[in-house]
């Protein structure tokens, strides 16, 4: 198992690529994703779920990018499932 770190957004906030034989879960995408995807590109891994710990934006603006362009499945706490369907909650942009 491998596990990468990402300092990501404005408050640099530690995103996680957790990876094993191939396959990768991304943690807290907090910002831009461009250097997530270009770390799973250049591995050969493909991302095959987006864990966000709790749904402050610093924990999530990434999301909805890397989402789209790996098509992950997002898991979100479940007392923070209400915020999901907020621009907040959707990544805070798409």
């Amino acid at each position: 198992m491998s596990v990468a770190v990402f300092p990501l957004g404005p408050l640099e906030t530690n995103c996680y690529i957790v990876s094993y034989e191939g396959q990768a879960v991304a943690i807290d995408v907090g910002g831009d994703p461009a250097p997530v995807s270009k770390y799973l590109k250049e591995h050969g891994l493909e991302l095959k779920a987006i864990c966000i710990t709790h749904m402050h934006f610093d924990h999530l603006y990434g999301v909805a990018a890397l989402a789209a362009e790996t098509h992950a499945t997002v898991y979100t706490p479940e007392k923070d499932k209400v915020i999901a369907s907020t621009v907040l909650g959707q990544g805070g942009s798409s």
